[in-house]
């Protein structure tokens, strides 16, 4: 039994399929998710032999009951089926692997469950890269492909971009794709420059503040000069991430300059965020990062379209709210 966590997206998703990896290129792998899936139809295929397979990895994702968040029993029905996942936690066959994973900075101590799973699991924290191991990834995966950049071209490229593992492969994908070997400022510019011509954070400020009227305005300006859905969802997310991860912060009673230095901002981004979003709770925000989760998942997968139905999942995030 594996609990993998982390703030990132990216790298939790990497760190399972490293974990699916390690075992064997023969493991039948299921994937659930722990708010939508049915845990009695999970139990049964844990304790299931496999007829063709001589093992099985199953992987249950979205764990949020093992965090500190707030869960309304409307939105997540499965909250109360504590006995069920602890009947899972402690299923006994030998021929699978069973790999809990959740997007949060930390699993809850107040819960007994938690705990039980803390004990019980090998548990695997997946910290987010910091500024000089950033740099090396976008080095190492431009080198790869023949594209050569200057360190200092590096740094302007991250500055560009939100401090996300999925935005920034979003963005190399890109310059992979140039005819160019060499990638400097100006290149980086033509091709992700677009981004600073809108004022992307009125935009997620808006979305944040559940401001309908303003972020149809502001996405309408997005897209006459933007047609890439995908690095709005990017955005988006990594300011929610960033405002959650300061609320989370704040409640340690940390001086500002230390939350400053543990997200890597500028103390005054720290100082404005408390104050245009104080009204906000970490619950609220929990959910809207999570709907973004999912809309990158459709959108990844084509089962949308990014031109009506994606803009329309925003705006209904916000009526939800109102």
């Amino acid at each position: 039994m594996y609990l993998v966590y982390s703030v990132d997206h990216f790298l939790l998703k990497k760190q399972v399929e490293k974990i699916v990896k390690k075992h064997t290129l023969e493991s039948e792998v299921q994937v659930y998710s722990w708010i939508d899936d049915n845990l009695q139809r999970i139990y049964e295929n844990v304790n299931t032999v496999g007829f063709f397979v001589q093992h099985k990895t199953i992987i249950i994702n979205d764990c949020l009951f093992l965090t500190n968040q707030t869960l309304d029993e409307k939105k997540y029905p499965n909250k109360n089926q504590k006995e069920l996942m602890l009947k899972i936690l402690t299923s006994k066959n030998e021929q699978t692997t069973v790999i809990f994973s959740v997007e949060t900075d930390r699993i809850s101590t107040k819960t007994k469950i938690a705990q039980r799973f803390v004990n019980e699991c090998q548990i695997i924290q997946v910290p987010l890269l910091d500024e000089t191991h950033l740099q090396a990834y976008v080095n190492q995966r431009l080198e790869t492909w023949k594209k050569k950049i200057a360190e200092r071209d590096i740094k302007y490229f991250l500055t560009m971009i939100p401090n996300d593992l999925m935005a920034i492969n979003h963005e190399i994908e890109k310059l992979l794709a140039l005819q160019t070997s060499t990638i400097d400022q100006n290149v980086i510019d033509q091709n992700i420059g677009k981004y600073r011509e809108v004022n992307i954070f009125n935009l997620a400020e808006a979305f944040i503040n559940d401001q309908i009227k303003a972020f149809i305005v502001q996405l309408s300006d997005y897209f006459e000069l933007n047609n890439d859905f995908m690095s709005l969802i990017y955005l988006l997310t990594s300011e929610l991430v960033f405002t959650r991860d300061c609320f989370l912060l704040k409640q340690q009673k940390p001086p500002p300059q230390t939350i400053a230095a543990l997200l890597n901002a500028h103390p005054y981004r720290i100082k404005m965020t408390f104050k245009k979003y104080k009204h906000l709770d970490i619950d609220s925000l929990n959910d809207k990062i999570l709907v973004l989760y999912h809309l990158n998942s459709l959108l990844i997968q084509g089962s949308i379209n990014p031109e009506i139905i994606a803009k329309l999942e925003l705006i209904k995030v916000i009526e939800r709210e109102n």
